[in-house]
């Protein structure tokens, strides 16, 4: 489920920052909607991956713990630091293992991007848990 999440998530991310490159004048993609289309989708199959690898690591890192109990602050950063290490890994492991030169400008920024990104999908998601799980003010408390 996790992977779905994120999927959309940073689908949702890739048009956002697709539209305002566009607004500012730095994206010149010559045609534009095929472009964030793309992002589009690498950021959705990014997203899905880094998702279900983030998934994978909470399950190690907070074996069965609830939801209630487990730290918002954590939760995220375990969710930035899988993104950027699984992100930049995948997409900087063909130049290393190539023997080409890694640009670092490039690998700084796309570094930087998909921990805040993975961070803020991390924490948008545990307090979308939380508050689905939380009873509402017409709720009847079980006995």
């Amino acid at each position: 489920m996790n992977g779905f999440l994120w999927a959309g998530a940073w689908g949702i991310a890739n048009i956002v920052l697709t539209v305002i490159l566009r607004l500012f004048g730095l994206e010149r993609a010559v045609s534009f909607w095929r472009a964030a289309q793309s992002l589009l989708y690498r950021g959705a199959v990014l997203g899905f991956i880094a998702g279900t690898v983030f998934s994978m690591t909470l399950g190690v890192l907070f074996r069965r713990r609830e939801l209630e109990k487990t730290p918002v602050l954590p939760f995220s950063l375990v969710g930035a630091a899988v993104a950027a290490v699984f992100v930049v890994g995948l997409l900087y492991s063909p130049l290393v293992l190539g023997g080409s030169a890694v640009p670092h400008v490039e690998l700084v920024i796309d570094l930087v991007g998909a921990a805040l990104l993975g961070g803020a999908t991390s924490f948008g998601m545990i307090k979308l848990a939380r508050a689905a799980t939380e009873p509402g003010p017409d709720a009847e408390p079980f006995d």
